[in-house]
């Protein structure tokens, strides 16, 4: 690109092409216009500039400057002219729509308002339709429960009497079953006595028995061991012993112990190993009779 230097001397080289520049600029400022004229909508028209005839004439680099300037100046008001008049149809559309939003508004408020009104009338209406409904009909529940209670008064004097009626047979009946009660309860009671003695008299029949089989056991008992008992020698008389045998089903010892014994210490062992010596025991005459612990009292001058 050439620079401004050069350009400057090209126009004081040939001031004709100042005059030229010149006249384009007015042409494309009046075209752009013309232009702007078209495609905006504007308030007022305003009228078309006559275009100017241009002199060609010799001038200097600071009038051109100026020149320029006043161009561009001559551009920038026409822009915003341009604009002006934009934003006064815009505004103005603005408030042709909130106009019209008003009218809308104002002519939906008074649609509600009668609708309002409209609903309201026949809301009174209703409301007063069923209040004479609710009142024939509290006069009808009035009527009906007066019919009601008098009814149940009646039935309820019908039933106190049947029930006085009940209550003297029950009381009769519970009188008649209280007294056979009583004595059937007396009758029970002299049979369980009877009874009762009955079964006592047989069981200390029964305890007496197994009481002598027992000690016929235990006699068994001792006498087995006291046949296996041999004296020791230097052994005196008025010596005993209390053992406490341990035995499994079948007489079989599992366990003897020295409970207490008045003799020297050869007899206590006698005595021991007479026990360990009578295994197996003899067997009881009752299994009812078994114990698996016996306490033996072995005194050998009682034979």
């Amino acid at each position: 690109m050439r620079g401004r230097g050069a350009m400057w001397q090209d126009i004081r080289n040939q001031p004709s092409a100042l005059a030229i520049a010149i006249s384009l600029h007015v042409m494309g400022v009046a075209l752009l216009l013309v232009a702007f004229d078209f495609k905006t909508p504007t308030v007022g028209r305003p009228t078309p500039a006559q275009p100017q005839i241009v002199e060609a004439v010799a001038i200097s680099g600071a009038e051109y400057d100026a020149a320029l300037e006043r161009i561009e100046t001559a551009k920038r008001r026409e822009a915003a002219a341009v604009e002006e008049r934009r934003r006064q149809e815009a505004e103005a559309q603005q408030r042709r729509a909130a106009e019209a939003k008003r009218a809308a508004e104002e002519q939906a408020r008074q649609e509600q308002a009668r609708r309002e009104a409209q609903a309201k009338r026949e809301a009174e209406a209703k409301r007063a339709a069923e209040a004479q409904r609710a009142a024939e009909e509290k006069a009808r529940q009035e009527k009906a429960r007066a019919e009601a209670e008098a009814k149940r008064q009646a039935e309820l004097k019908r039933q106190q009497e049947l029930e006085a009626q009940r209550r003297a047979e029950a009381e009769r009946k519970a009188e008649q079953e209280r007294m056979a009660a009583a004595l059937a309860a007396e009758e029970a009671a002299l049979q369980e006595a009877a009874r009762r003695r009955q079964e006592a008299e047989a069981q200390a029949r029964l305890n007496a028995q197994l009481a002598s089989l027992r000690d016929e056991y235990l006699a068994a008992i001792v006498a087995r061991i006291q046949g296996n008992w041999e004296r020791p020698i230097g052994a005196q008389n008025n010596q005993r012993a209390r053992l406490l045998v341990r035995q499994a089903r079948g007489g079989f010892i599992t366990d003897v112990k020295m409970l207490r014994c008045e003799g020297n210490d050869a007899f206590c062992r006698s005595v021991l190993d007479a026990v360990w010596r009578s295994d197996p025991l003899p067997a009881p005459p009752r299994e009812e009779l078994f114990d698996a612990e016996l306490e033996i009292e072995f005194d050998p001058d009682q034979r």
